[in-house]
């Protein structure tokens, strides 16, 4: 009997399980490549920051799978009938979730336990071995349970908890900052995993005791929070649009609303790392192309939820532009927000990042500039460096992949040979180039370089000031970037509706349409994967393909003519031209001619009573 209740339980016993491994699939090459891509950086390793930051990542996962109706069900209607006591419904229930959400740590902490011998050498040696693996399984244990427990509290009178803004507001603050707060303590100082370990056992047994005799099979009050009418009879509510309006977006997205207040965080934190704040203000490098194909991934992740609810509107007085116009805008709407908060965030940013830096190690000697300010020479042969007074270099080069002849060559090249009016001059040209500003070489010399008793040139000691000692710098390209890049989230986004839509026929089934979603997302999570994938595989170093997206992004944005007002005019004809065009692919979506009581897409798909 006890191990038929288990295997029974909600969190276990859908067939539709197998859209959480494609979220568990998901979830273990988002956290290995993001632990990958963050500890190597052009050779450099972090190592202080690999672990917690996979942790982080598989933790995001196990938050997806409480928050879906797996976890939120306590027990099915028809163990309501049956002769069992609801305390011991509650703790099988608790122990399936804990299990199911366990499932996704452990497998990514497995799965990168086996691929670690395959990664790089520098990414092997900045991240966990097999036995801190083991201990941060068994922290991330001991939170989660915790975790299970607190969300167990929550409602105890009813039998599913639904998803509205009020469970929300207790899970959110809990999953995604104290609990990982406390994670990323008990990392730090593993002892402290007994505090979770112990809370989980005594709130548990506390809660166990006080579970309700009965539970509610439908919640006691709407979801909304507001009391019910005392006696029947019309409701006035004033004003038809916006009676409308609550009727479209009610239908479009039902009880599971609520959702939106997890995606839409997440696509404006995407829309500020878009905006390149990371990458001017903090880490130097700029992951801006790969996270364009995420943005339109989460912003796709509601769009199975969303076109359930179109075919209950058609009877309403609402057009399907107006219906397709509520399911994109807020979406772009939230990005752009996120965007501008990033921009407006660099630019209050008290401390200036200098762009221009020296180094002086072996591989590293003479002027480093970030890798967009690199060049490519498709032939393997890059022109030599020659001064206007006949000094000439070689510049310094890479091989771009593991095959082939192209090669990425530095174009402010400098070695221990160059005199002082050539590094001078160099520096005088990055300038240029970064900023747009002319600064004499002299004064650059003069200002900044000293030589040793060979003659070599050195910098002085305090290192290269330049955004420090002319504030008037500023990187140039300023406000043309975002066109572009909002014209390559809108397009991928727009496409996966156009292509999602188009499987609304009445001659398709309901499980073709279903792939057809989980492919697109597919998709679009490879055209963000791929630079890491070519990093892991050791075809391309994720340093290199960033020299050659973000320079060839360099290119595109500088030299268009007309400059940024060109791009923006450019890129907004662009964006509205595509989104006509998959407005009126929308507009023919046909009724599914076998859809039935089950719901559609991703989310939809998910909830199993």
């Amino acid at each position: 009997m006890n191990g038929a209740l288990f295997r029974q339980d909600p969190a276990f016993s859908s067939w539709r399980m197998f859209l959480l491994s494609v979220v568990l699939a998901t979830n273990i090459v988002l956290g290995m490549t993001f632990v990958v891509g963050f500890v190597t950086r052009g050779g450099r390793v972090q190592p202080e920051i690999a672990g917690p930051s996979l942790l982080l990542v598989a933790w995001l996962g196990a938050v997806f799978y409480l928050l879906t109706p797996l976890a939120r069900t306590r027990c099915r209607r028809l163990a309501l009938s049956l002769p069992l006591s609801t305390r011991r419904l509650w703790l099988f229930h608790a122990g399936a979730t804990f299990l199911g959400a366990l499932s996704f740590p452990a497998l990514s902490l497995v799965v990168l336990a086996l691929l670690r011998p395959y990664f790089p050498p520098a990414a092997r040696a900045a991240l966990p071995d097999g036995g801190t693996l083991l201990v941060m399984g068994a922290l991330t244990a001991a939170v989660l349970a915790l975790a299970v427990v607190l969300l167990q509290a929550l409602r105890p009178a009813e039998r599913r908890v639904p998803l509205d803004g009020r469970f929300l507001a207790s899970a959110l603050p809990l999953l995604l900052v104290a609990l990982p707060a406390l994670l990323l303590l008990a990392v730090r100082a593993p002892w402290t995993a007994l505090l979770p370990a112990a809370l989980a056992l005594g709130l548990g047994w506390w809660i166990h005791g006080r579970v309700p005799t009965v539970w509610l099979a439908a919640p006691a009050e709407p979801s909304d929070g507001r009391a019910r009418p005392a006696t029947a009879g019309p409701v006035r509510v004033a004003g038809g649009r916006r009676l409308l309006a609550r009727a479209v977006w009610g239908l479009l997205y039902g009880k599971r609303a609520a959702l939106l207040y997890l995606i839409y965080p997440m696509v404006l934190v995407l829309g500020f790392l878009l905006s390149g704040y990371l990458g001017q203000n903090v880490t130097g490098d700029e992951f801006r192309i790969p996270m364009v194909f995420m943005t339109a991934y989460v912003m796709t992740s509601t769009l199975g939820l969303a076109m359930r609810g179109i075919h209950p509107l058609d009877p309403l007085p609402v057009s399907r532009r107006v219906i397709f116009a509520a399911i994109v805008l807020p979406h772009m709407l939230v990005a752009g927000l996120g965007y501008a908060a990033g921009t407006v965030a660099a630019a209050l940013s008290a401390e200036p990042r200098q762009r221009i830096n020296w180094g002086e190690a072996e591989d590293r000697w003479g002027l480093l500039v970030p890798v967009k300010y690199l060049e490519v020479a498709w032939d393997g042969a890059p022109p030599d460096i020659v001064a206007p007074w006949g000094e000439r270099v070689a510049p310094r080069t890479w091989p771009l992949a593991s095959r082939g002849e192209a090669v990425i060559w530095k174009p402010y090249t400098t070695t221990p040979a160059s005199s002082p009016e050539f590094v001078a001059w160099q520096l005088g040209r990055a300038v240029k180039t970064i900023y747009g500003a002319d600064i004499d070489p002299e004064e650059l010399r003069v200002r900044y370089l000293v030589t040793d008793e060979n003659g070599a040139a050195h910098v002085a000691a305090g290192g290269l000031t330049l955004e420090w000692d002319y504030p008037d710098l500023a990187p140039q390209g300023g406000g043309r970037d975002f066109p572009v890049l909002f014209l390559g989230v809108g397009l991928a986004y727009l496409a996966a509706i156009a292509i999602y839509a188009g499987a609304f026929r009445s001659r398709v089934s309901d499980r073709a349409r279903k792939v057809t979603l989980v492919v697109v997302m597919v998709l679009l999570l490879l055209g963000y994967m791929a630079p890491f994938l070519l990093s892991i595989t050791g075809v391309m170093p994720f340093w290199k393909f960033e020299a050659v997206g973000q320079g060839g992004w360099r290119h595109l944005t500088w030299d268009v003519p007309g400059g940024a007002p060109a791009l923006w005019v450019l890129g907004a004809l662009a964006l509205a031209a595509a989104y006509l065009a998959v407005e009126r692919i929308f507009r023919c979506v046909e009724a599914p001619a076998n859809r039935g009581p089950k719901e559609l897409g991703l989310f939809g798909a998910l909830s199993r009573d």
